[in-house]
């Protein structure tokens, strides 16, 4: 099945739809219908009057999808404030890249009239469906979207990965990508329909795999290695101890040279016959020139034989919590004492 797993999902999207809400959603009928406000100047109170009907339990709405069960489209009369206001969507095309600044605007301009970021994402869908998508709790989770600091630069991330999508798996436009990741999140989270064969080929997509890790841990660039420890323990001990265990090195490496203990250490491995100076060289380097006193060597000490080296041979069976928060309360320490002196 390999990558055309996600076009078998775009595939079984009317059933998947009638499945799921008694009648299959006609996409293609909504983005035909707005072809017209694809080119020229639409007003605000253009938009409203075009897509009002398919918010509602009638009519287009009735035939076309199921809007009226997850959004609530305002009343004109709420938009008055706006009415002024005009959009040009012929520039919203395929050219991503060259034209960002111009999407980024009108989507924050639309944002300012229709002030829910999900409605003006289905606006620009069905208008440009080459570029955008709809903006949803089933997409979104499916790529463990990275939110953003407002609501447009959220929507800015999920078009992002969209896009990616779109051209990593050939599809023809962004809205068939959406519509892909629709069912995919029914098929491998839903009781019903569920897909093992989806859902396992998805678990081992590697695209997919590193664009989900980058949202999951992107947020998480920001810290250092002993933040990240910090956060990771408690929910994932291998992961905080991997990272604590690194920060250990990092932190006492940077507190034996700001200490002036680095020739020291390397002499110390240079007397063992070792050529590049280890922890354990650091360490006692720091405790022989009374950096640090001999209870917090032999507690550092310790501590690297205990967990440090068990989580290098995987021998994580053996590692208990209490000694990882030992961990990373130590190296918060060192970490501490590097700030303090850098303050002074």
């Amino acid at each position: 099945m390999s990558k055309n797993y996600l076009h078998d999902c775009l595939e079984q999207f009317p059933k998947v739809s009638k499945d799921l809400f008694g009648r299959p959603f006609n996409m293609e009928a909504i983005e035909a219908d707005a072809q017209k406000l694809r080119s020229g100047k639409v007003s605000v109170e253009n938009l409203h009057k075009h897509f009002s009907d398919y918010f509602k339990d009638k009519n287009k709405g009735k035939n076309y999808w199921w809007f009226n069960k997850y959004w609530l489209f305002p009343d004109l009369v709420d938009l008055e404030e706006n009415w002024g206001d005009n959009f040009s969507f012929h520039q919203l095309s395929k050219g991503d890249e060259e034209n960002a600044k111009k999407q980024k605007r009108e989507i924050k301009k639309l944002l300012e009239a229709f002030r829910q970021i999900e409605l003006v994402s289905i606006i620009l869908r069905f208008i440009r469906p080459e570029s955008f998508g709809i903006l949803s709790p089933p997409v979104a989770s499916i790529l463990c979207l990275c939110s953003g600091g407002d609501a447009t630069e959220t929507y800015w991330n999920y078009l992002c990965d969209l896009r990616k999508i779109r051209k990593e798996y050939g599809f023809s436009t962004a809205a068939e990508a959406d519509k892909a990741l629709w069912v995919l999140k029914h098929k491998c989270n839903s009781k019903e329909p569920k897909d093992q064969s989806i859902k396992k080929e998805f678990e081992k997509d590697k695209f997919m795999l590193q664009l989900r890790a980058k949202n999951l841990a992107g947020p998480l660039n920001i810290l250092s290695h002993t933040q990240l420890a910090t956060a990771l323990c408690e929910v994932n001990n291998h992961l905080a101890t991997l990272v604590g265990s690194y920060a250990l090195e990092e932190n006492v490496q940077k507190f034996a040279n700001e200490q002036d203990a680095k020739e020291e250490a390397i002499r110390l491995a240079k007397n063992k016959g070792d050529k590049y100076p280890t922890l354990v060289h650091y360490l006692d380097a720091l405790k022989n020139k009374e950096k640090i006193t001999p209870l917090e060597h032999g507690r550092w000490i310790r501590l690297q034989k205990k967990i440090r080296n068990k989580i290098f041979h995987a021998d994580i069976e053996n590692i208990v919590q209490r000694d990882v928060r030992e961990l990373v309360d130590i190296v918060s320490d060192i970490e501490g004492r590097l700030s303090n002196s850098i303050d002074q």
